[in-house]
């Protein structure tokens, strides 16, 4: 009897080790996918950051946040495509909702129709008449482009605002180039009042200004006031609140 008391004592003095020094973190992480043997690593980034998330693909992907470091393909999260230099479309990929883009002010070019992908025209819809109602007069100058298209546009001499063929959101029907009629797509767009409207709203309809200034040395593209790509409203609500680019919010908020 004094023997069995014995081994139930010392069962329950074990069971009140292990709980005492269970790892808070190591119960954390294993609702998420991640390497068992990073386990110490991913956890002086949470320590750090308090983020769950940015720490794993800070171990897994160090580089992800550094343009040109990486060769993927693009890749699909959240109903978002993400695209960029380091994650590329293929020369095959062609969205199935492109439509004709209409009942918006956009420049029409001979022997060319604008497409855009159907859900992005109907938040730039809203975007556009809620612009209007402000005075503010905006016209698209480019949506969706192919490969091809792209690459063509690549080849030319100065390609300082364009990106290679397949690492252009223009591809998946998604980005739009935004101006007005006087400035086009120039450096002279940014301080207008439909530049400075688009800031502050672009987000309330889904849209983010994907090339912010300063931000450059993630994007790994110059500042492009004019460069807007829809991610749905609340995504955007927190890219815009938060200061972020895509590429920083898909760190902190999505498993790579």
């Amino acid at each position: 009897m004094k023997k069995l008391i014995y081994i139930l004592l010392l069962v329950l003095l074990l069971n009140s080790c292990n709980k005492i020094t269970l790892n808070p973190f190591n119960e954390l992480i294993k609702d998420y996918p991640h390497n068992p043997d990073k386990l110490y690593e991913y956890e002086n980034i949470y320590n750090e950051s308090s983020n769950i998330i940015y720490a794993i693909n800070k171990v897994n992907y160090p580089l992800f946040l550094t343009p040109k470091s990486y060769k993927f393909l693009a890749f699909r999260s959240n109903n978002i495509f993400f695209v960029n230099t380091n994650f590329s479309l293929n020369k095959t990929f062609i969205p199935q909702s492109l439509i004709e883009i209409n009942n918006v002010d956009y420049i029409k070019r001979t022997n060319q129709t604008m497409l855009i992908d159907k859900e992005t025209l109907s938040a730039y819809t809203k975007l556009f008449n809620a612009s209007l109602l402000d005075n503010i007069q905006l016209t698209v100058f480019s949506a969706y482009r192919s490969y091809e298209y792209q690459e063509s546009l690549y080849n030319k001499e100065d390609n300082t605002f364009v990106a290679a063929p397949g690492t252009s959101e223009h591809q998946t029907g998604t980005a739009l180039d935004i101006s007005n009629i006087n400035t086009g797509l120039t450096i002279h767009f940014d301080k207008t009042k439909e530049s400075l409207w688009l800031q502050n709203n672009a987000y309330k309809y889904g849209f983010i200004q994907r090339y912010p200034k300063g931000k450059e040395h993630i994007t790994g593209y110059p500042y492009e006031s004019w460069h807007y790509r829809y991610v749905g409203v609340k995504i955007a609500k927190i890219i815009f609140e938060q200061n972020l680019t895509l590429e920083e919010y898909f760190y902190q908020y999505i498993i790579i």
